[in-house]
């Protein structure tokens, strides 16, 4: 059994996104340092001190993966999951498809290979996952990608069952003070 504890990353007036911290039973939630989306930053922060030409594109798109989020915190729109995200099963993943950019005003790079899975808990709550660069066209063939997106998925299965025990419905911006810290058993 394993438990995740939510962290909030950043908040604005229309959406507050949330990433977590996984640990299993043996551990103390202490022990581990890092949320998911910290994972996938520091992944990255090498690319940013490189000059050499082809890690320029992921340095880009990273870049690019963060602007979103930062723009997406106070962007007022209803149609969230369909205008900024990619489809992953039950989860999603930024950057947004190449041919969403327009409709969004986003920035987003051809053939971009880096993937954030995340959950849309509602149009005001997303939950940050981990990442990686996608080099198989399946995420779940990918050896850079597939634990995030299955572990993206099942934190996807894990909070659309618990969404009516934690009181979370479509129009709640933000999940309650109590669950941040929150700390309960799923199994992956």
């Amino acid at each position: 059994m394993c438990f995740i504890s939510l962290e909030k990353v950043l908040s604005g007036q229309e959406r507050t996104f949330y990433s977590f911290k996984i640990y299993d039973e043996d551990e103390a939630e202490t022990d581990v340092e890092q949320t998911e989306f910290d994972k996938f930053n520091e992944a990255f922060e090498y690319y940013q001190q490189d000059s050499l030409k082809e890690n320029e594109k992921i340095k880009e798109e990273h870049q690019i993966i963060i602007g979103t989020i930062d723009k997406l915190v106070d962007y007022k729109t209803p149609a969230l999951c369909s205008t900024f995200f990619r489809a992953e099963r039950r989860a999603s993943a930024l950057p947004p498809p190449l041919n969403k950019n327009k409709v969004s005003n986003i920035l987003v790079a051809p053939n971009s290979k880096l993937r954030l899975y995340c959950y849309i808990l509602n149009d005001h709550i997303i939950i940050l996952c981990g990442g990686g660069i996608k080099s198989e066209q399946q995420a779940e063939n990918c050896p850079n990608v597939q634990a995030h997106f299955f572990l993206a998925n099942r934190i996807a299965e894990f909070f659309d069952a618990e969404k009516k025990n934690l009181g979370i419905h479509q129009q709640t911006k933000q999940f309650p003070n109590e669950y941040l810290g929150y700390n309960q058993g799923f199994t992956i």
